[in-house]
């Protein structure tokens, strides 16, 4: 049996002229000693194809429900892809030179920082800055950083202690 079968009436879709988006869903799959809700999206916008399916616990009582799952899932899809960089985009996330619990911590808290800063250079003032530079792949923007980096010299004096605060208003 195949999700097409198990939802032929369970059926959203979304289209306009470049666009076109499929959502389907099963309720009361039993799954080990439980049941769980299913959600399909399939889209194909311009030349480019995405399916993908979320299992959940969450009641679908309509399209619109689904729909919003389905929103849901690729946001923290989004989570997975960041964690992936982080663990395969030269951040050394499994760094093997740890020795306690309390350094893994610590050093999945700074891989952590070194990501999120990372983020904010190019996808914010970095990126604005390079805008005619779009060919520059993201190693070739740390390459520049790392020899810009190294080719100023640190201050005399210490930085001043400091609050970094960000307001979503």
């Amino acid at each position: 049996m195949t999700g097409a079968e198990w939802v032929p009436e369970k059926r959203v879709r979304n289209r306009n002229r470049d666009f076109l988006q499929d959502t389907r869903w099963c309720c009361d799959v039993p799954f080990a000693h439980r049941t769980c809700n299913i959600v399909f999206q399939g889209e194909v916008h311009a030349t480019t194809l995405y399916f993908c399916a979320w299992v959940t616990n969450l009641p679908i009582h309509s399209g619109e429900r689904a729909c919003a799952i389905a929103a849901a899932g690729r946001w923290r899809s989004h989570i997975e892809e960041s964690y992936n960089v982080q663990k395969n985009g030269g951040f050394g996330l499994e760094h093997a030179f740890r020795e306690t619990n309390r350094g893994a911590a610590n050093y999945h808290l700074l891989m952590q920082l070194a990501h999120n800063l990372w983020q904010l250079l190019v996808k914010g003032w970095l990126w604005r800055e390079l805008a005619n530079c779009r060919k520059m792949t993201g190693l070739a923007l740390a390459k520049l950083l790392l020899t810009a980096l190294h080719a100023c010299a640190p201050p005399a004096e210490p930085l001043p202690a400091f609050q970094l605060r960000f307001d979503d208003a």
